[in-house]
């Protein structure tokens, strides 16, 4: 210390020289003898100093070997801590999708239940609407000379619901979840078959009954087209109505059977995932890979970064880009690099 003051004691004199008189070349060859004595100067310092520092280097050396051992330790420990809260987390995700597809199977299974309980109820509607629209057409042609004859055929006619009705029956709906069709319509008609088919025949000989009872009327009738249109439009509105009151006992039934459904629904979880950090690790497929992600960078990036433009590294930039994609969710779409995502435990003193 006493040596360096000295030093700087002599060039301070020196230089308040030159400030005053100028350089000349006596002073050039001063500062010359100077500059080399400083130097030998630092070069002892140098040399005092080594074996101290060297010492310390070696003690250095030492500590940073065993902290860079337990490092290693915690590298392998965390490794495996990641890989089991990645693990738990792809197993509670693919538990919830398989949970998700049950639902929206079941769902579909309601769904496709309700409607194909409309479809027989319809159908058997609509055969017996064009049932009666045939009788109500054939009274088109009934005369006073024929009118027994058309009596008694109508009077042995069979109205009843034909067996093939159901045997034939082909539902329009199909499954998007794997639900079998052909199953559900099976069970519906196994449910049905006994109603519909005691409704629709005892509607069917009811409505035979009336025509008995008009035919008479309308063979005398000189208003015989109004009296079939009035029948016409009798067995629109009463359909209309028969299929509304179908739609509103059938979607009822279907609501409390969704519920139940949603209430059984609930997303299980294989396990709690350990407590951690997601994130995403890019992968550089080709070398078109760093060229878009250094253009992705400075459009997405650049604005923000504030340090020295001329040192940033390709590699720095991508690590921006991961966090980049943690924060925002964003992602550079690109055939040449892929955002894996990876899981970081977090470890917190109990």
């Amino acid at each position: 210390e006493a040596r360096s003051s000295r030093v700087e004691g002599f060039f301070i004199d020196l230089e308040s020289k030159i400030k005053k008189n100028g350089m000349s070349p006596e002073v050039d060859a001063k500062l010359q003898e100077f500059i080399v004595a400083v130097k030998k100067t630092g070069k002892e310092f140098n040399e005092g100093r080594s074996p101290f520092t060297k010492r310390m280097d070696e003690i250095k050396k030492m500590f940073t070997h065993e902290e860079n051992r337990l490092k290693a330790v915690i590298a392998k420990s965390q490794k495996y801590r990641d890989s089991y809260a990645k693990k738990v987390a792809e197993d509670n995700a693919k538990a919830q999708r398989e949970s998700e597809v049950t639902r929206l199977k079941e769902e579909e299974r309601v769904n496709l239940t309700a409607n194909i309980e409309k479809e027989i109820k319809w159908r058997a509607q609509e055969k017996m609407d064009a049932f009666k629209m045939s009788l109500v057409e054939a009274m088109k042609t009934v005369t006073k000379d024929n009118l027994e004859k058309k009596k008694t055929k109508l009077q042995g006619l069979n109205v009843a619901l034909d067996p093939k009705f159901f045997n034939e029956f082909k539902s329009k709906y199909s499954s998007q979840y794997g639900n079998d069709v052909d199953a559900i319509v099976a069970a519906m008609i196994k449910k049905l078959k006994k109603d519909v088919t005691g409704s629709y025949d005892k509607e069917m000989n009811t409505y035979k009954q009336e025509c008995l009872m008009m035919i008479r009327d309308i063979s005398e009738a000189d208003y015989k087209e109004d009296l079939i249109k009035e029948q016409s439009d009798n067995i629109a509105l009463e359909s209309a109505a028969s299929k509304e009151i179908t739609d509103i006992q059938v979607d009822s039934n279907k609501e409390a059977a969704l519920a139940e459904v949603a209430f059984n629904s609930t997303m299980e979880v294989v396990q709690d995932v350990p407590e951690s950090r997601k994130g995403y690790e890019i992968k550089v497929l080709n070398k078109a890979g760093y060229a878009a992600l250094v253009a992705y960078w400075f459009s997405m990036v650049a604005s923000e970064f504030s340090g020295d433009m001329v040192k940033k590294t390709v590699g720095s930039m991508i690590k921006d880009l991961e966090k980049h994609a943690h924060k925002t969710g964003e992602q550079l779409m690109n055939d040449s690099i892929k955002y894996e995502v990876i899981y970081k435990a977090v470890n917190r003193a109990s």
